[in-house]
């Protein structure tokens, strides 16, 4: 008697299948990227958004091209290489030696 496969949430297409397999995630994970998206609050604070990978549903599951695979890679890497806040503030160390810098630039000039 053959296993049919069952229709619901633990069925996968087996282009999911090969996907996961390739990237080295187990199935759940690759669906959760699809259907939740993957965060990037922790990295980005207030400028968080959520990264999804593209798929489309079929009577036997989700399936993921290459090409959504890329874009999905590709806006996880952009999301994660945005400046924080915290790298972008200077401390007040960095800032006591601006105003330094700027004040002897100023007397050079005579502005000052």
């Amino acid at each position: 008697m053959s296993n049919p496969i069952k229709p619901g949430p633990t069925s996968w297409h087996p282009n999911v299948v090969e996907v996961a397999a390739r990237l080295g995630v187990d199935r759940s994970t690759l669906t959760r990227w699809i259907t939740r998206g993957v965060g990037t609050s922790r990295r980005l604070g207030s400028q968080s958004k959520k990264v999804r990978l593209e798929a489309t549903r079929l009577p036997g599951g989700w399936v993921v091209t290459d090409d959504a695979l890329e874009r999905f890679q590709a806006d996880l890497t952009a999301a994660w290489l945005v400046p924080t806040v915290a790298e972008t503030l200077e401390t007040s160390g960095e800032r006591s030696r601006r105003i330094e810098r700027e004040l002897k630039l100023l007397d050079e000039l005579g502005l000052r």
